[in-house]
């Protein structure tokens, strides 16, 4: 079995394609102020289908920031209401 040798060529080229992506997706990501944190948000969905039994279905979120603690509730169509915050 031969060894692979790749081309220096190639390697030039892959390594410029990767330096052209690396730029094109940091200057597509909005530019933070300095010292100010990241809002990260994590979601937690939920539901149940209608039945015989109980024609009204029920679906909604529960979406919390991680940074401020904040927790909303967003139920059916209706926009996100603030339900308390994350005491640790």
């Amino acid at each position: 079995m031969r060894n692979f040798i790749p081309h220096p060529a190639a390697l030039i080229a892959i390594c410029g394609l990767a330096a052209i992506l690396w730029l094109i997706t940091e200057a597509s990501s909005p530019a933070q102020a300095p010292g100010q944190p990241k809002s990260m948000f994590q979601i937690s969905a939920f539901g149940y289908p209608s039945s015989s039994e109980n024609p009204d279905s029920m679906y909604g979120a529960y979406i919390v920031d991680t940074e401020s603690g904040k927790v909303w509730i967003c139920l059916k169509n209706h926009e996100p209401r603030l339900v308390g915050s994350i005491q640790e």
